[in-house]
């Protein structure tokens, strides 16, 4: 039988997973210009982060940090492509 101490590290990772299963989703909805759908899933990531135990606000500076990142390089990303082909 799984101890509790066990158990709060599975829910600590399940939502950290949650997350993480989310970024596929936010890029998409940034590249369509889905703004709401963006709002909810960026949303949705901060509260799974909470949950985990990261405070709000750092959540909230982190994730706008990665994805700021990841956006940067799909631009990036396309650029090579275009400059290649």
């Amino acid at each position: 039988m799984p101890s509790k101490k066990q158990n709060l590290q599975e829910k600590k990772e399940s939502e950290i997973n949650s997350a993480w299963n989310l970024w596929e989703m936010i890029l998409y909805s940034k590249l369509e210009g889905d703004r709401y759908g963006l709002d909810y899933l960026i949303e949705q990531i901060i509260h799974d982060l909470s949950s985990a135990g990261l405070p709000k606000k750092k959540g909230r500076v982190f994730v706008q940090q990665q994805m700021d990142e990841m956006i940067e390089q799909i631009r990036e990303n396309k650029l090579a492509r275009k400059r290649a082909g």
